[in-house]
This record gives C-alpha cells, structure tokens and sequence, in this order.
C-alpha cells in the first residue's frame, strides 16, 4: 500500500458533503489501494459523529480544520438524520460481528444512500 496514495478521509469528506458518486468511486480506490473496509468505516463514523456534534452545536473543542469542514456540511443534513445514519453505521458494525451481513457490502450500500 502507499500511503502517499490512499487517503480514507476522501470517503467520509465526500459523504459529509453528500456527494454520493465522489464517495463512492473513493470508496472503490481506498479499497483497490488496499486500505482496509474497517479503516474507512471508522472514518465515516467519526465524520458522522462530528457532523451531528457541530449541528448540536457543540463543536468549540475540536480543532479548527475539523470544526470549519464540519460547520460546511452539517446545513446538508437534519440532526434526526445524523442520529439515524449513526445508528445505521452502529447496526451494520454489530451486524457484522454477529456474521449477519458483509461489511464491505454494508458500507457501499450506506454511502449510496447517503
């Protein structure tokens, strides 16, 4: 893998800015690049995570790049959706330790409904 290459943060950036067909495609690189599934999960559920902290209004302690970047996507969302896409990314993760569903399948079908 090179690192210089992948960058797993380009999904979850994509997906706090809904852009759908961007994370998508990054999604399918970052794998190709042979980042692992659960290191973009995690970085979805942070950015997801840090979406509905800043929509709550509570983002003063996070750094200032993360804050600003957050502050521009969070208009796209409600905050029940942000609660309900968590709970989503929280009931594939358990899904799929349980051996009920597919985590790489799992994840590509919640960045296309994003």
């Amino acid at each position: 893998m090179n690192c210089s290459k992948t960058n797993a943060f380009r999904v979850a950036d994509s997906v706090a800015l809904r852009k759908r067909n961007t994370a998508w495609l990054s999604y399918q690189e970052e794998l190709l690049e042979g980042v692992s599934v659960e290191d973009i999960f995690w970085k979805i559920v942070w950015q997801i995570k840090v979406l509905s902290i800043v929509k709550k209004g509570y983002g003063s302690g996070l750094h200032p790049f993360v804050f600003k970047k957050a502050q521009k996507a969070s208009p796209l969302f409600k905050e029940e959706e942000l609660d309900g896409r968590f709970a989503d990314l929280v009931d594939l993760y358990h899904k799929n330790r349980q051996g009920k569903s597919d985590l790489l399948i799992g994840l590509e079908k919640f960045i296309l409904r994003i």
